[in-house]
């Protein structure tokens, strides 16, 4: 990567390096932590010239930004461990340390600080561990002292585990010295870890970026077994002044480790006595059907109005939505009632679609009628009738969330098709392509439909894409397929991603347009992978998909799956058994506890592991 500097094309460490000591001091170390972190592999060789650069400008006292720059030389160290270097590294290195401990004795107490955490990254035992301790013994502001604890943690090992004993009977320095301990491999009580926990935080602020009591608590947790970081979690809810700590630590923790998230349970529910409830609930309902013990807390708070969290960009949520959502991923139909009134409500006070949560809903977005009832189709039979009383004469975006609701529920959806026929006679487009693709799902027709559904098909006002849902649906649900294979063929000329769906709603029917569809443009993954899953529907041969399928799998980047890895799973779980060879990329996949995704979604990211763990059980 290089960036433009002037009329030069230069590396991100050159420019920030030059910014640094030329120009503006704290975006030159922007720069560089930036470049530390994304290409490990272009800087390090740079860094036998740079870090005596760098040291240099840290030791000119009138120089801003020290001790953050010296962070730098942190970074450098950490990496240095387990990276490949240039031959000079090692001279450069040991130059480093001696420089680094002459800034033990700096007169600012960050800079002091900061070269403590340096020198702990990349330690020299016999030389380092002694000017820590020598450091410590005469160092006086506690800021200081609790770096250099965790510095001598680092260094020391077992060694200096009775001296961080030791430690943990000094309030300011406690927490670093139990920290230190918990990295060591040591015991660490509950009790008096909490207890450090509750004092007073300032000794921490800025140590490894911790500028908030949620920073704090997450690098203290951070070494702890999950047991253990349950029971402190749940210890410190009692504190009033840790509720949002305790929220921002346990949910970062649930989507980041999601195979132990379920034992953060107890946390979640203990935070609905609190002022986080509204944000707990929505946890509870993410780690359903866990959480149903506290079914009968969450049904407790479906009339408290009280404000949640922001949880999306659009709308601000109450207690009771998240309460509600909890409560209906855990198939409780006290939920049911209750959640159409508030929807009822919020529509009669015409508040505008897009405050409401009307819209379409990103992860992590109040839910809305999809999200709320569509993985539950047994609540069909309260929920229809209200559903329905919608259609009539309403707003687009309110038929895109009952057709989308109606597609999830599939056969379930039959009643509503009476209702649905007369929208494909609706002026806008998007009604009508919404509308004949949830009746093509569904899969009941009358005659009236199908009647409907021709009508559509050949209303010439229409654009493409409404045409060809009409047509779909009406061969699908047993029309004649003439004008969805004209339509459909339109589509693939033109590159139009419906047309591959359509196409596989069709199967071999629709055979005689394999040649086309195997020249489609699949310059992105996700076509590439639709475009596979609609071949084996029309030739009903696994052998084309399957490798294509699996390449999408085997490009996957470690702990990363979005959508197309997700659709690529979904299909190869249509084409039955795998070869056993498949089982060792399966499993790679499976590795890690670690979150998977970057979706930032609980439930999804535990959809996609037990669609890849069914994938495995299904290897010959």
């Amino acid at each position: 990567m290089v960036v433009q500097w002037g009329d030069e094309q230069r590396k991100p460490w050159d420019v920030g390096f030059r910014e640094l000591v030329e120009g503006e001091p704290l975006m030159g170390f922007l720069i560089l932590a930036g470049a530390l972190q994304m290409e490990p592999g272009e800087w390090l060789p740079a860094v036998s010239d740079a870090v005596p650069e760098v040291l240099r400008y840290v030791e000119d006292g009138r120089a801003p930004e020290r001790s953050r720059v010296l962070y730098i030389v942190e970074m450098v160290a950490r990496a240095a461990r387990v990276a490949t270097v240039d031959e000079r590294w090692p001279a450069v290195w040991g130059e480093a340390v001696q420089r680094l401990i002459a800034l033990l004795d700096d007169s600012a107490e960050a800079v002091r600080r900061a070269a403590g955490l340096a020198l702990a990254e990349a330690p020299e035992p016999e030389i380092v561990l002694d000017a820590l301790l020598d450091r410590f013994s005469r160092e006086e502001a506690d800021s200081v002292r609790a770096g250099l604890v965790v510095a001598i943690g680092e260094v020391g090992g077992e060694s200096v585990l009775p001296w961080l004993a030791e430690r943990t009977n000094e309030a300011a320095l406690a927490v670093a010295a139990w920290v230190s301990i918990a990295r060591i491999g040591g015991e660490v009580p509950v009790d008096r870890f909490v207890d450090a926990l509750c004092g007073d935080p300032a000794p921490y602020d800025g140590l490894h970026g911790i500028d908030s009591s949620s920073d704090l608590l997450e690098w203290a947790v951070e070494p702890l077994t999950p047991e253990s970081q349950t029971e402190v979690l749940i210890a410190l809810t009692a504190n009033p002044a840790f509720s949002t700590a305790v929220r921002t630590v346990a949910g970062e923790l649930a989507t980041d480790r999601p195979l132990t998230a379920e034992a953060l349970v107890p946390v979640f529910g203990r935070l609905l006595e609190t002022s986080e409830r509204g944000w707990a609930a929505a946890r509870l309902g993410d780690l359903a059907p866990a959480s149903a013990g506290y079914a009968d807390r969450l049904f407790a708070l479906i009339d408290d109005a009280g404000p949640a969290e922001k949880l999306g960009k659009f709308v601000v949520a109450e207690v009771r939505d998240m309460a509600l959502w909890a409560l209906l991923k855990l198939r409780d139909r006290r939920a049911v009632a209750p959640q159409l009134a508030l929807c009822t409500e919020r529509m009669r006070a015409e508040r505008p679609f897009i405050g409401s949560g009307w819209l379409p809903s990103p992860p992590g977005e109040v839910p809305i009628l999809r999200d709320l009832f569509g993985h539950a189709p047994e609540f069909a039979d309260e929920v229809l009738p209200w559903v329905l009383d919608l259609l009539p004469d309403c707003d687009a975006m309110v038929v895109l969330q009952v057709t989308r609701l109606l597609t999830d529920w599939g056969p379930v959806a039959a009643p509503a098709v009476p209702q649905l026929a007369p929208a494909l006679g609706s002026e806008d487009p998007r009604a009508v392509e919404w509308c004949a693709d949830a009746l093509r799902v569904i899969g009941v027709a009358d005659g009236q439909v199908l009647d409907a559904l021709a009508e559509a098909t050949h209303r010439r006002e229409l654009p493409w894409a409404a045409r060809s849902a009409a047509a779909t649906a009406f061969a699908v649900l047993g029309g004649d397929q003439a004008a969805a294979d004209e339509l459909l063929a339109e589509g693939l000329a033109r590159g139009e991603g419906a047309t591959v769906e359509r196409l596989a709603a069709l199967g071999p029917a629709a055979a005689h347009h394999v040649p086309a569809l195997r020249a489609f443009d699949c310059s992105r993954p996700a076509d590439e992978v639709a475009v596979a899953r609609a071949l084996a529907r029309l030739t009903g041969d696994a052998a084309e998909a399957v490798p294509v399928l699996l390449g999408v799998l085997a490009e996957m980047k470690p702990k990363q799956a979005y959508e197309t890895e997700g659709a690529a799973v979904r299909g190869l779980l249509e084409l039955g058994p795998l070869p056993a060879a498949t089982a060792p990329l399966l499993r790679r996949i499976l590795a890690t506890d670690e979150r998977l995704t970057l979706w930032g979604d609980v439930p999804r990211e535990r959809a996609f592991r037990r669609d890849v763990a069914r994938l495995l059980a299904n290897c010959g």
